[in-house]
């Protein structure tokens, strides 16, 4: 497994993206993704985490091959977004 932790200006903007893949057994992701509930709460809990956060996921699997999710959230400072705090400022 690989993690990567990226900060970076996209668009003027500050982002925090954290990049984790695997060489595990993969899946197939739109199977997933529209299948029951049951068979995806870990995705959907993690999709609703990072929407909370102003941001979003991107899960990307081949079967067999493994799978690689892409976390991108604006920093805060005390649970407010660097542009909300700058502007109370």
């Amino acid at each position: 497994m690989d993690v990567v932790l990226r900060i970076l200006r996209k668009n003027g903007a500050l982002q925090v993206q954290v990049l984790v893949e695997d060489d595990g057994c993969g899946f197939d992701v739109d199977a997933v993704l529209s299948g029951p509930v049951e068979g995806r709460f870990g995705l959907l809990s993690m999709q609703e985490r990072v929407r909370i956060l102003g941001g979003e996921l991107l899960v990307d699997s081949i079967v067999g091959e493994g799978t690689a999710l892409l976390v991108s959230v604006p920093p805060t400072v005390d649970g407010e977004s660097e542009e909300t705090a700058a502007g109370a400022a």
